[in-house]
């Protein structure tokens, strides 16, 4: 009994023929050498899996990416953190959203700065309001009118026992 070479390893024949080429047009292939091909149904399916994902993708990540987007959301988060801060520290008495009507007075006073006040850079403008039934006390320059480009915060605090509303505006 011969043995095979024991470089030369035994492989199997696919479906390419007997020498490794593809087998010509027209000839028949034995059901025995035949691979099973994609079908329609196949294709159908990867194609459509694959649109959906696509879908996907283009709808979510510019919803998912928008919050960095833009100066707006820098501005919302100004006017909140200041309206925060107003509220529960620099005017606020023992309590917060009570304040104490010294702190008012002296945030309000026109030769305040409040972008100094209440630590902004120069690049934003800011407006605080603070309104009651008696009195009404403003800081900053006058909003401009275009209410898309002014992102505003209100908070509903309380002075000498009078409801009263705190209202930054940031532009």
């Amino acid at each position: 009994m011969s043995r095979p070479h024991p470089t030369r390893r035994r492989t199997r024949q696919s479906s390419r023929g007997r020498h490794g080429h593809a087998p010509r047009a027209g000839r028949l292939i034995p059901r025995r050498e035949r691979a099973r091909g994609q079908t329609t149904l196949d294709f159908l399916i990867g194609i459509s899996v694959f649109l959906v994902t696509v879908g996907v993708v283009l709808t979510f990540v510019p919803g998912i990416l928008n919050p960095f987007v833009g100066g707006r959301t820098v501005n919302a988060l100004t006017a909140d953190r200041a309206a925060t801060t107003l509220a529960t520290g620099d005017l606020a008495g023992p309590e917060p959203y009570v304040l104490n009507r010294s702190g008012v007075n002296s945030f309000f006073d026109p030769a305040t700065d409040v972008h100094d006040r209440l630590g902004l850079s120069g690049t934003v403008q800011v407006n605080v309001t603070l309104t009651n039934a008696n009195q009404r006390w403003t800081s900053g320059p006058t909003p401009p009118t275009d209410a898309g480009s002014v992102i505003s915060a209100w908070r509903v605090v309380s002075v000498d026992g009078h409801r009263s509303d705190l209202r930054v505006r940031v532009w």
